[in-house]
């Protein structure tokens, strides 16, 4: 994520402290900081994507089914399940396309397929020599990892563009809760509170000093933060006596090998395809341009459904209830 000229550079004052508080480490959700008027979001996105798949949790092997079209299934103890969007795909699995339906995604290898209709495949084990065979690898790795973590919801979307939310408290947007960051300048930015033009923006290593820097708007550029590195990060009103309280939010810088091999792994694959892989990185705002170019062919299809999933990651649920009212038959 590279920073916009307009945006602020911190010059930091620091200030000497014992590291945020204590309850810091337990990295609260972004939703818990944003108050009762996104609750009624939650509920209503709750109910919008209760018929949508899960990601499914393993450690090896993993596979994801990307965009399906018409009548897809996979076929596996247990009984058969619908191939929608978010789906894991296992060693093993059987993969139907009917004739006249689509099917796009990654193998448990790492490499990506495109299946028309009709046709059946059984997902195994397949030899991954070379250096394309490296970039399979470290696909299947990183999509293993991602589905094998926490990522157990619904697929979700993305509604403005210039990320300007307005709650009852601010709440950090970018980098997501448990993202990441290139290596480099990160920008922070945060949700607007009506009225209130400075803020005050604390952020730290998770073993280190604290460091603060007081802004005019809803982001700031902050430099000097290593590869590798944990962050967390957290925003308040620049306003003398405001009783709220701002949770800290975590983010990760990635390591150079990392960025290397993720940049490697994107290159040449459509735009919904590698949305996924930078989502999987933690990166946010990149794979949401990635679902915004797809839509350029596809305005409601998987695209918007992907890119409600980095809205709900992003904690902003009313943009992802419109991406997924937009989707819906």
């Amino acid at each position: 994520m590279r920073p916009s000229p307009s945006d602020p550079i911190a010059s930091p004052t620091e200030r000497t402290a014992n590291g945020p508080s204590a309850g810091r480490h337990r990295h609260l959700c972004l939703h818990t900081v944003h108050g009762v008027r996104r609750t009624g979001w939650l509920i209503v996105l709750l109910i919008l994507v209760s018929g949508l798949p899960a990601v499914a949790q393993t450690k090896v092997n993993t596979g994801l089914v990307v965009v399906s079209t018409g009548d897809v299934s996979i076929r596996r103890p247990g009984g058969p399940r619908a191939a929608s969007p978010g789906v894991v795909l296992r060693d093993g699995d059987t993969l139907v396309v009917a004739s006249g339906a689509s099917c796009r995604g990654f193998d448990p290898s790492g490499r990506p397929f495109d299946l028309p209709g009709p046709a059946e495949t059984v997902f195994g084990g397949t030899g991954t020599g070379g250096t394309l065979g490296s970039v399979r690898s470290w696909i299947a790795r990183q999509l293993a990892e991602w589905a094998g973590s926490t990522r157990d919801r619904p697929l979700l979307t993305r509604s403005a563009r210039s990320w300007e939310v307005m709650t009852p408290a601010p709440a950090p947007v970018l980098p997501a809760n448990n993202g990441a960051a290139r290596p480099g300048k990160v920008r922070l930015v945060w949700s607007a509170i009506p009225g209130v033009e400075r803020y005050e923006t604390t952020w730290t290593a998770a073993e280190g000093t604290e460091t603060a820097h007081t802004v005019t708007g809803t982001s700031l550029v902050v430099d000097g933060l290593l590869p590798g590195g944990e962050y967390l990060w957290r925003v308040r009103p620049a306003v003398e006596g405001w009783p709220g309280n701002a949770a800290w939010s975590t983010f990760r810088i990635l390591k150079v090998e990392e960025e290397r091999e993720l940049d490697r792994a994107v290159e040449g694959l459509d735009d919904l395809r590698a949305g996924v892989l930078l989502l999987s990185s933690g990166l946010h705002e990149e794979a949401i341009l990635r679902f915004d170019a797809a839509m350029s062919e596809v305005p409601n299809g998987a695209a918007r459904l992907w890119r409600a999933r980095v809205f709900s990651d992003l904690g902003l649920y009313k943009q992802a209830c419109e991406d997924l009212q937009a989707t819906a038959p």
